[in-house]
């Protein structure tokens, strides 16, 4: 039972450690969430007033 649980332990992180993964994750979710909404809004915004520049964006998705 010991060697499990020291063989466990080489592959789970200190709780520091794991804390700093975490806050990169929820920043990379935050980073990914916020782009998602700018380009839609930007796509809405731009196919709203620039119907030509929408046609244009369209083309390079």
């Amino acid at each position: 039972m010991e060697n499990i649980r020291r063989n466990l332990m080489k592959y789970i992180p200190p709780p520091s450690e794991l804390s700093y993964a975490c806050m990169a994750e929820d920043r990379l979710l935050f980073a990914v969430t916020f782009y998602s909404v700018f380009r839609t809004i930007f796509s809405q915004v731009c196919s709203q007033f620039l119907p030509r520049c929408h046609s244009i964006q369209a083309m390079g998705t």
